[in-house]
């Protein structure tokens, strides 16, 4: 039964990376469809561009909850395996990346940032002295 809830777990953060829920959102909230407007890019930063920001906004928070999930769900689940809530990061951006022709995981670092603070800061500075 275990190792069937880790499989499950494991398959519901690779489809929750896989789903549109920038596109779904604007398409709901706003009727219209971001693949067919500007770049045709369905991203937080188009919401911001073709949609109003209640919705944009409203955006932004449901990819901060799919970044955070899988770390809560892991931390809920598999308390004593502490490496689950990255391998469940892992997945989440395997599942962004090939379903979802890569792109858009930036939600992913909301995750890393419950992981482990000082790796999301450490990352962060990495970034800055790269640019």
């Amino acid at each position: 039964m275990y190792i069937l809830i880790l499989v499950l777990f494991l398959a519901i953060c690779f489809c929750l990376g896989a789903l549109p829920f920038t596109g779904l959102i604007v398409k709901i909230l706003a009727n219209i469809d971001l693949r067919k407007v500007g770049t045709g890019n369905v991203s937080v930063a188009a919401a911001f561009t073709h949609a109003s920001k209640p919705v944009a906004i409203t955006a932004v928070l449901a990819e901060i909850v799919r970044g955070i999930a899988p770390v809560l769900v892991a931390k809920v689940l598999f308390p004593e395996i502490f490496a689950l809530q990255l391998v469940g990061l892992i997945f989440l951006v395997l599942g962004r990346y090939f379903i979802a022709k890569g792109g858009g995981v930036t939600n992913a670092s909301w995750g890393v940032l419950l992981y482990s603070p000082m790796v999301a800061l450490g990352s962060g500075i990495t970034g800055l002295l790269i640019l």
